[in-house]
């Protein structure tokens, strides 16, 4: 398991509001042959918009990315 997590705000008039943003990797061994990965990140930008389902302009919300992954590996 892996994870990192950065913080971090502007210099200017909007000091304070924190950005995040944050990745986790798992990583693990299925058998001999196969492995698999899980990837998540999450972001929150306070200066990032979101259009609500009805078309008007929201406040900002966090965002999700995930990734899954499946290896096949075979020593000659």
């Amino acid at each position: 398991v892996i994870t990192t997590a950065d913080f971090f705000t502007a210099y200017d008039d909007s000091f304070g509001n924190v950005d995040i943003n944050w990745d986790l990797l798992i990583s693990m061994k299925i058998n001999k042959f196969l492995s698999a990965s899980i990837n998540t990140t999450l972001k929150y930008d306070d200066d990032v918009k979101i259009t609500n389902e009805d078309g008007t302009l929201g406040g900002p919300k966090v965002q999700f990315k995930e990734m899954i992954g499946v290896g096949f590996s075979y020593n000659f």
